[in-house]
């Protein structure tokens, strides 16, 4: 299991957690994920889930402060820490930064696509996202207050989730 998580507070009690795993098969990245490799301003909200590197999409919480984190793509990280693996669940929880994590892993969405892909609705751009990845194959269902999969993904309002299958 791979978890990725660039607010440094959050790895550190990822990393922590991981370490107690008897599997001893989770590995936690710090970093964040986007359309192109680099450095960016990540900023951090006095609610931890909140913290995002696109200010705007941030609600109304008081900014802690921000922090440099490091960039990389989807592609670049399935191809080297996954070893071009299959991805079986592919959980994208970005506040707004969703169609840049699809942007950054175009080459692993079409040469490997996972067989799940739960997707939190914020940001702007989510139409485009949600059309990229039913013309990649995947049919939406939503989750109901149990957390169960429905087939209506009428009604889901911002911050739910959305469920995504593809057939191998």
């Amino acid at each position: 299991m791979l978890l990725v998580e660039p607010n440094p507070t959050l790895a550190k009690r990822l990393q922590a957690l991981s370490a107690r795993n008897p599997m001893g098969n989770t590995q936690v990245l710090d970093v964040a994920v986007g359309d192109v490799a680099g450095q960016a301003e990540f900023f951090l909200s006095s609610s931890h889930p909140y913290s995002s590197l696109d200010r705007s999409e941030l609600p109304d919480y008081p900014l802690r402060g921000t922090v440099k984190v490091q960039v990389r793509t989807l592609d670049d990280i399935w191809m080297n820490e996954l070893a071009r693996q299959p991805i079986q669940l592919l959980k994208i929880d970005v506040q707004g930064f969703e169609a840049k994590v699809i942007a950054g892993g175009r080459q692993c969405l079409t040469e490997c696509p996972p067989e799940w892909i739960v997707l939190e609705l914020m940001g702007e751009g989510l139409d485009q996202v949600r059309e990229e990845l039913r013309s990649l194959g995947y049919a939406e269902s939503g989750l109901d207050e149990t957390g169960a999969l429905t087939g209506s993904v009428d009604g889901l309002k911002p911050g739910a989730n959305l469920v995504l299958h593809r057939e191998p």
